[in-house]
């Protein structure tokens, strides 16, 4: 009986020892740390890595209160936490399970423990100390953390992201993906990627093109557009890959989507704002151009080609300076170089460029730097109008108030010479009955006729020019009577002048007088042959025309209608717009002393005028002259 009892108690103590063997063994091997503490919580006993730990940290342990152990631990860490609830329950003498404590420390990871632990006490239940467990779990909570992390960024990203699992499912979305297609993500979740193309209005074209790269490149990358409920358009720029692209039974993918509508739309009132910045400029004569800093022309618009001929690209990069510098004349380009050095605004800056072609135009600038979002000078915007028409329209107006003010006086001053020309014509019949026939006074009287008819003719040129002459105006045929004044021309113009004619299919009639149309056809006749000393080609023509409102703003006493023009053209030396400018003008000639009274065109000019219509010349020296006569043709 003894021995049996002995071989049970030999057979216990042997089963205890291997099994404190293996716990023993076990306890070396795993990566968790084990500790006891007394009845007064020193550490009586840690296991083998928990000892070379401590040991590494040159922290004392063994017989040391655990709160002493703790607080190395901390005192040595960079951060800590979580230690003061696992010492209070020690204390407490009460179990725990599982509470999160971690320290860091300089230059290493995070290390992370869960700690559980439980009172020991002897057979009579008195309190022993406490046995217990921390649990590394640095890498869980590191994955947890990154889990969060990316949660967080996730939800909060503007871009709309969604997760699709390999059966196509959504699995994951963020709230920028369900504010794009305004739908819940309790909605999305679980929904098959075909039906949400078909409940958001995905373009068939788009999904093909997806699908395509997805199996050629495993991404896709595509700008697109949805219909949404109120009938207008969305745009989505978006991407695609597969998540684990290693994997090929891992067909998990994500989505990034941007809604991009806001950007379109700005794009594309941008373009319609461009376009109709390009229609007004088209349609616009003014000439609008812009520099840069280094105030070279970067933009200016058709117009400049249109007008001059010059191209618009060999003028980007020049500087307006150097431009105009090129041109044949300009008035007014330095000062406006100046102002734009100046870097001020300017306005309604009169220039005036005549330029390789001959042609002349006058204009009135308006221009302002603009400046950088830093604000730094980025050049000049301005646009320069053409107010060609307006000068001229105002030079003839000026011209005309001189010719009416001189033709006032030239008016005056015939009356007067007439009645002085009167009263010697009187006094001369009076004295001629008393002249002795036999000596020289008969001679006398006729000498003293002649110049005061020469006077005479002199005063009825004045009174021409002053529209002061007595018309009789009647409905004239007016080629026929250019036809008879031709025939006596012919015989009187210098031989080596051809006179040809090119009259108006049409009914050539106007109401004037037949007369005075003939001196003035002889008179332009006359400065057409002294304009080709050396012979030369003379052109009579007649034509009809109607004339608006715009074609007689420079002759205020015209009036719109029909009118007939007689013109009669040279291929003489021509005049400068100087001396065209002045030829109407009584007493103005060109010509030497004793050859012209400088009466003709004034005279024309007049009879013309009376008629209530008006001239006009055209004329480019070395090339020959046009003076055109516009007659009414009703009365």
């Amino acid at each position: 009986m003894r021995q049996n009892v002995r071989d049970t108690i030999s057979q216990a103590e042997r089963i205890a020892a291997e099994t404190n063997e293996r716990l023993k063994s076990l306890v070396e091997v795993v990566a968790d740390y084990y500790w006891e503490l007394d009845e007064d919580s020193n550490v009586s006993w840690v296991s083998p890595n928990f000892t070379t730990l401590l040991v590494e940290m040159d922290i004392d342990f063994m017989g040391v209160p655990i709160a002493n152990v703790v607080a190395d631990l901390e005192v040595n860490s960079a951060v800590s936490g979580g230690w003061d609830k696992v010492l209070g329950l020690i204390e407490a003498q009460k179990a725990y399970n599982d509470i999160r404590v971690f320290i860091q420390y300089e230059g290493m990871d995070r290390v992370d423990w869960s700690c559980s632990s439980a009172p020991i006490y002897n057979d009579a239940g008195k309190y022993k100390g406490m046995r217990g467990a921390a649990i590394d779990i640095s890498q869980r909570m590191a994955d947890e953390r990154t889990l969060h992390m990316q949660s967080v960024v996730l939800q909060g990203m503007e871009d709309g992201v969604v997760i699709m699992g390999t059966d196509g499912q959504i699995i994951d979305v963020n709230p920028a993906y369900c504010k794009i297609f305004g739908l819940s993500a309790d909605k999305l979740l679980g929904m098959k990627e075909v039906d949400l193309a078909q409940t958001v209005g995905f373009q068939e074209e788009d999904l093909r093109a997806i699908v395509k790269d997805l199996k050629e490149d495993g991404h896709w990358r595509r700008e697109m557009s949805i219909t949404v409920d109120d009938g207008g358009t969305k745009y989505i720029y978006g991407l695609g890959f597969q998540l684990n692209p290693l994997d090929e039974s891992d067909n998990t993918r994500v989505n990034i989507l941007r809604d991009i509508t806001e950007r379109k739309q700005a794009e594309q009132n941008l373009q319609q704002s461009e376009q109709r910045f390009r229609d007004v400029v088209s349609a616009s004569s003014d000439l609008i151009w812009e520099t840069d800093p280094d105030d070279q022309l970067t933009y200016i618009s058709d117009w400049l080609e249109d007008a001059t001929g010059l191209s618009r690209q060999s003028l980007i990069g020049h500087t307006i300076e150097s431009f105009l510098g090129e041109q044949r004349a300009v008035i007014g380009g330095r000062e406006l170089a100046a102002i734009i050095e100046s870097r001020k605004p300017f306005r309604n800056h009169l220039t005036s460029t005549t330029y390789a072609n001959g042609k002349t135009i006058h204009r009135s600038a308006s221009g302002a730097p603009y400046y950088d979002a830093q604000g730094n000078y980025a050049g000049y915007r301005g646009l320069s109008r053409d107010i060609t028409e307006q000068v001229t329209a105002e030079e003839h107006l000026r011209q005309a108030h001189r010719m009416e003010a001189i033709g006032q006086l030239t008016g005056g001053v015939a009356h007067d010479f007439n009645n002085i020309l009167m009263s010697m014509q009187l006094n001369l019949e009076l004295l001629e009955p008393l002249v002795p026939a036999d000596g020289e006074g008969p001679e006398f009287v006729k000498i003293l006729n002649r110049g005061i008819g020469r006077a005479a003719d002199l005063t009825s040129r004045l009174l021409a020019f002053s529209r002061q002459q007595v018309l009789q105006p009647t409905l004239t045929n007016v080629n026929s009577q250019i036809n008879e004044v031709l025939t006596i021309l012919k015989r009187t113009i210098s031989e080596e002048i051809t006179i040809e004619t090119n009259f108006t299919d049409e009914v050539a009639e106007a109401v004037l007088d037949p007369g005075q149309l003939e001196n003035a056809i002889m008179n332009l006749a006359l400065n057409a042959q002294y304009a080709m000393p050396d012979g030369g080609h003379m052109i009579v023509s007649t034509q009809n025309v109607h004339l608006s409102v715009d074609d007689i703003h420079n002759h205020p006493h015209v009036a719109v209608g029909d009118y007939l023009v007689v013109a009669v053209t040279d291929n003489g030396v021509g005049m400068s717009p100087e001396v065209a400018a002045q030829a109407f003008e009584p007493f103005f000639t060109t010509k030497e002393v004793g050859h012209g009274s400088g009466l003709g065109l004034s005279m024309v000019h007049g009879f013309v005028e009376q008629s209530r219509g008006y001239t006009h010349i055209d004329s480019v020296e070395g090339q020959g002259t046009t003076v055109k006569m516009f007659f009414p043709r009703n009365c």
